[in-house]
């Protein structure tokens, strides 16, 4: 992946990441703070898993797109991670 994309990747996905802070356990609770259901779950409890499962969605793209392409080109810059070091 190329620098610049990598770079708005992780623009994007940092305000993705902070929105779904701010919409899941901030403020914005309060758009759902009602004493209604949805599937049988609490409207607010079902909101917080929504916004649980966008958070986890977030990293494992981190993961997958920015992370660990980030931590095989630092170990192979250093040396390590070589067969030669075992």
């Amino acid at each position: 992946m190329k620098d610049t994309s990598r770079r708005g990747l992780a623009i994007a996905l940092t305000l993705a990441f902070l929105f779904a802070m701010v919409m899941g356990t901030g403020p914005g609770v309060l758009l759902v703070n009602h004493p209604r259901s949805f599937l049988g779950l609490p409207l607010l409890y079902t909101w917080a898993i929504f916004w649980y499962v966008v958070q986890v969605m977030i990293a494992l793209v981190a993961y997958f797109w920015l992370w660990r392409d980030a931590g095989v080109t630092n170990s192979a810059a250093n040396g390590s991670g070589t067969e030669e070091d075992e």
